[in-house]
């Protein structure tokens, strides 16, 4: 804020800097702007600056404690020519450089998240155009008590092995550090002191990201998107947004600051489909590109309150190794819990065992560091007398707790136990200090009572809205105007107990004021449980209120921190409606746990409802939660089971309506992928009476293509080409764009990969191909991994149909890369599976074998039954003819009762057809071989039945094979005639090939 004008500023005048600071490093806390010389100057030493950069910083001073946005910037300074937001940050960087300012704890310049700028700093005018500028907090109110500063004291080898540390990085490699500690130990003092030594000595980039207490762990990536927006910021120019539009979009596209707004959409359509594991290795490319040119430091602090996806991303990049100067360091406190039971501080011991991190726990604090800390705090002149006995007492009240300890020096003080005495300090008798309470928080309640009521409120206030806080919230429940309250926050600033500033808070409607935080979590635990039951709902209500105004349409951003505050604040209805918004933002952001957490938090409150307010609520809950359970706990999980039989009650009288069609056809993907084909085909018959009062060519596409996907799988080919027929007719194919992925796949390259394999069964192998690789190429053209993972992994199934081991494996190999790339696990098991079954095939029955096993498990554990009956039919074949037998049919009895169980009666045939050669290989007696020759004659009639011609040849084969070495030669070869014949294209296909060559053995035999 604006000052009343000096007659005595001399512009020409030597400034002092902080207060004992001389001779220092420390960075000086007054400039003069000097508008009419157009200069820039601390004491008598003009930093340079392009005249853009002074003119950007005589707007921000002219317009001292407002929001100066990029707009206001470009019209004021470049007069509105057209400016990149590189450009613009480039002139900030500058400004900052000159002003030897943080971004992250600004003391001239803060940035207001996606809105601009603004000077924080005092200004003082002088002559005009002429101001004096004094860092944030500088002239303000010193603490009543006269106490000097606190100083770091006793962590000389902690900061040794921190500096060590970011020497190992210096060295090309990256580094995972903790720093473990309980409460009140320093965790934070020492990393502080750690990154300012880092950024000043050796021009480090640090990046800093907080984990939130409370709706820390639901709200996902929340320190990593704060720490690579940080790290962007310090960087500037063009190269951060760069890498990561290369490297990161699922991150760029999460981080609007870094955005046009005309891009955003065209980002979030780029990375939909994406993965959590795609998110956190395109993190590590990010994270080691933005460290190439600058070493670059990461400090995420409270990690004991982070969410899962920032610990998974954590180990990740434990285990990534990272050729460039990199260092990771989280704080935390002992024995915290990492998910639902294991310990924190068992995975961090897991990781260090293997190497991957190192751990470093702050001592308590020796005798000697007590002694240094009275010379730091009260002079080595002044020291008190007698400073053994204080050491001594110190020692045996604090237990060299940091925080503690520095509480008791301050209740000494206050309570005149530790007194001034002209320029020295005395110590009153040791004996009184019996009073002094032996625990923190009794300590800090007493620190607190000594603040006078409006103070205390505020702070009381404060502990409920959160560790950190603004005005604008303070506000809702005080009521006191923002500019009392910043005043009140301010002094709190200056005391230096409680409060720290932490720059300038902006939401979305406009309100702009200051941001603090307290000092120490502990002081707010002590404030939070003073207060009454009904006092703490009143706040939470209040916040909530004000915050939801605040962020308008965009309160999705903080849908869990207002979900938790309605809660407590008893307001359960809107507290439903934010934790469904909060859980369907973490599923957008591909954070399936922390989906998971809020929707199963709102389910919960579901209950507490009137049951006439019940049903709109829980079928958004409900439908929001089944695809994070499938991806999270599988397709077969038992809590997926029961939330999709729930929804099928909730709305099966509910009239079907355009609005119903994407719920109903995202609940038919997740049943079609368990396998529930009666519910699956049920589905789609809602889908179809849709599509028939919808003349939407898309809508069309849709309901046909899943029916004729069910039909598919239950054997009736004839009707499933029709719809897929009909899917197909009259679509634009060459003007198909993309499409909102929200409930599943691309429609079109769905059709064309479920229609490949339709067509292969129906003997139309070459047809089946030309479908496939159509998939494929609209799924690259199209530029959707998903959609692109699903054609390439039905193409790979297609050539281990045609028993084309070469095709099979080159196409499994694409899946594999892409699937593993994007962390989808139910391709990453199929192409296992394919693989398997290339190389049992191919030269190695062994080692087959143990990867279809593999295959198999992996796609099982993702609870999929879809095409089981296929792929363990497969392996019974692989383990016949590697000797196993007796496994082997034990296995297609379990294929048997999977078929009937699920309906996928498309596979029967094949399975009759193994199963009957089996018996006739193996059976001594004739009772066996007959059973063998019926099970193939069964296969063959039903292949015929089905229309799936390809397996009736195949079947065909198998009987003529056993009938011409039984004398039936005739009949063996009217078999291979017939169902060659119902070939449309019989082509080079192995089936085809082996057909003729047997065909003419026959003929003359």
């Amino acid at each position: 804020m604006v000052t009343e004008p000096r007659d005595d500023l001399d512009p020409s005048s030597e400034v002092a800097s902080r207060p004992g600071a001389a001779g220092s490093e420390a960075p000086p806390t007054a400039f003069v702007l000097d508008s009419p010389r157009q200069e820039l100057r601390v004491g008598r030493t003009v930093r340079t600056l392009p005249p853009k950069s002074f003119d950007v910083l005589r707007v921000l001073v002219e317009r001292s404690g407002e929001v100066v946005t990029r707009a206001d910037l470009v019209e004021h300074v470049w007069q509105g020519l057209a400016v990149s937001n590189d450009a613009v940050r480039y002139t900030l960087r500058q400004l900052r450089k000159a002003l030897e300012d943080s971004v992250g704890e600004p003391r001239f310049i803060a940035t207001v998240s996606r809105r601009g700028w603004r000077f924080v700093g005092r200004v003082e005018p002088g002559a005009p155009g002429v101001f004096r500028l004094l860092a944030r907090g500088e002239g303000a109110s010193q603490p009543a008590r006269g106490v000097p500063a606190r100083p770091l004291v006793g962590r000389s080898v902690e900061l040794a092995f921190l500096r060590d540390a970011f020497e190992r990085v210096g060295g090309g490699r990256s580094e995972l550090v903790f720093v473990r500690g309980e409460a009140g130990i320093g965790k934070t003092s020492l990393v502080q002191a750690f990154v300012a030594w880092a950024e000043q000595n050796e021009r480090a980039v640090v990046a800093r990201g907080e984990c939130i207490e409370h709706y820390g762990a639901g709200q996902p990536w929340l320190p990593l998107l704060e720490a690579l927006e940080g790290a962007c910021e310090a960087l500037g120019g063009e190269l951060p947004r760069a890498v990561l539009d290369r490297h990161a979009p699922t991150w760029l596209a999460q981080l609007p600051s870094l955005t046009e707004p005309a891009e955003r959409a065209h980002l979030a359509d780029r990375v939909q489909g994406a993965t959590q594991v795609r998110m956190i290795r395109e993190l590590g490319r990010a994270l080691e590109r933005l460290s190439e040119r600058r070493p670059l430091v990461v400090w995420l602090e409270d990690l004991h309150w982070a969410d899962g996806s920032t610990r998974e991303a954590l180990a990740y990049l434990a285990h990534r190794p990272a050729a460039s100067p990199l260092l990771i360091m989280a704080s935390l406190r002992p024995d915290a819990v990492l998910g639902e039971s294991l310990p924190l501080d068992t995975w961090i011991a897991d990781l260090e065992r293997r190497g991957l991190c190192r751990i470093l726990s702050p001592s308590v604090l020796s005798e000697e560091d007590l002694r240094n800390l009275l010379r730091a705090r009260f002079g080595e002149e002044s020291a008190p007398a007698a400073s053994e006995a204080l050491v001594d007492s110190l020692r045996r009240l604090g237990g060299g707790n940091p925080l503690f300890t520095v509480s008791v020096l301050d209740e000494l003080v206050e309570r005149g136990l530790i007194a001034r005495d002209g320029d020295a300090w005395r110590l009153a008798d040791p004996g009184s200090f019996a009073s002094v309470p032996a625990r923190l928080e009794p300590l800090l309640e007493r620190q607190l009572a000594s603040l006078d009521a409006e103070t205390r409120s505020l702070l009381e206030v404060a502990s409920v809205i959160g560790q950190d806080f603004s005005v604008m919230e303070l506000d809702a429940s005080l009521d006191l105007g923002l500019e009392r309250l910043e005043g009140l926050c301010e002094g709190l600033v200056a005391d230096g107990r409680f409060v720290l500033a932490r720059g300038v808070a902006a939401w979305p409607d406009g309100s702009v004021g200051s941001s603090y935080r307290f000092v120490h979590s502990l002081h707010r635990t002590v404030l939070r449980e003073g207060l009454s039951a009904g006092r703490l709902s009143r706040i939470h209500r209040a916040t909530a209120e004000r915050k939801l105004a605040g962020f308008g349409d965009r309160a999705d951003e903080i849908a869990a921190e207002l979900a938790l505050h309605f809660e407590r604040g008893l307001e359960p209805a809107r507290a439903i409606e934010f934790r469904a918004r909060a859980g369907e933002a973490a599923a957008r952001r591909f954070s399936n746990r922390e989906a998971c957490v809020h929707l199963r938090a709102g389910l919960a409150l579901v209950e507490g409802l009137p049951t006439a307010e019940r049903f709109g609520p829980e079928i958004r809950l409900r439908l929001a939660l089944c695809a994070p359970l499938a991806a999270t706990e599988g397709y077969g999980a038992p809590d997926l089971a029961e939330n999709l039989a729930r929804l099928a009650e909730l709305t099966r009288d509910i009239q079907d309506s355009p609005a119903m069609f994407p719920v109903l056809l995202g609940l038919w993907s997740l049943t079609l992928v368990r396998g529930d084909l009666a519910a699956t085909q049920r589905l789609g018959d809602r889908l179809l009476a849709l599509a028939e009062r919808d003349a939407t060519p898309i809508v069309r596409l849709q309901a046909h293509r899943a029916v004729g996907h069910c039909l598919f799988y239950a054997g009736d080919l004839a009707a499933a080409e029709r719809h897929f027929a009909t899917a197909l007719d009259g679509y634009d194919v060459e003007g198909h764009r993309r499409q909102d992925y929200a409930v599943g796949d691309d429609p079109l390259v769905l059709v064309d990969s479920y229609r490949a394999w339709s067509l292969w069964f129906q003997g139309r192998p070459a047809q089946a191909v030309a479908s496939v690789e159509r998939a494929v190429r609209n799924g690259e053209r199209l530029a959707h991994p998903p959609s692109l993972a699903f054609a390439l992994s039905y193409g790979a199934v297609l050539h281990l149909l045609r028993r084309d081991v070469r095709r099979a494996w080159e196409w499994s190999d694409r899946v594999f890369e892409l699937a593993r790339e994007e962390g989808m696990a139910l391709w990453l098991a199929l192409a296992q599976i394919v693989r398997g079954w290339a190389i049992a095939r191919d030269d190695d029955p062994q080692a087959g074998i143990a990867m279809l096993e593999e295959g198999i498990a992996g796609w099982e554990a993702t609870g999929s039954d879809l095409g089981r009956p296929y792929f363990l039919a497969q392996l019974a074949c692989a383990l016949d003819e590697a000797g196993e037998s007796e496994r082997a049919r034990s296995m297609l009895r379990e294929v048997e009762g999977l078929i009937r169980r699920t309906g996928q009666w498309i596979f029967e045939p094949e399975r009759l057809r193994i199963e009957g050669e089996m018996l006739w290989r193996v059976g001594s007696a004739s009772e066996e071989r007959h059973d063998g020759r019926a099970r193939l004659e069964a296969s063959l009639e039903l292949a015929r039945s089905q229309g799936a011609f390809s397996l009736e040849l195949r079947a065909a084969l198998s009987l003529a094979e056993r009938l011409s070495r039984e004398g039936e030669a005739a009949r063996a070869g009217d078999l291979l005639r017939e169902a060659m014949a119902r070939f449309e294209e019989v082509g080079d296909e192995a089936d085809a090939r082996r057909a003729r060559v047997m065909l003419e053995v026959l003929a003359s035999a």
